[in-house]
């Protein structure tokens, strides 16, 4: 996985690369997304979408969009995310 940000307060934008390896290919995808600031209680509310990059496999000709929404708690390490999109091979 590959991370950058921009900016040194928030809300933090950045982009993210990811590779996930499945049993029949491997899929690559990129992100964009943006974190609030930590409210009072550690909770840190994020957006983002992403879309499919390419892959081995069955994944070689997938395309995918997507969008989510959700939170991290700083203190519990729990994260909460609700993704919805398209993905077609």
């Amino acid at each position: 996985m590959d991370n950058s940000t921009t900016g040194t307060s928030f809300p933090i934008s950045g982009t993210n690369t990811a590779t996930t390896y499945f049993a029949n290919g491997v899929s690559k995808q990129t992100e964009k997304y943006v974190l609030s600031a930590p409210s009072a209680s550690g909770v840190i509310a994020y957006t983002g979408s992403g879309k499919c990059v390419g892959g081995t496999g069955v994944h070689k000709k997938e395309k995918c969009t997507y969008t989510f929404t959700g939170t991290y708690n700083t203190k519990t390490t729990l994260d909460k995310a609700k993704i919805t999109g398209t993905d077609t091979r």
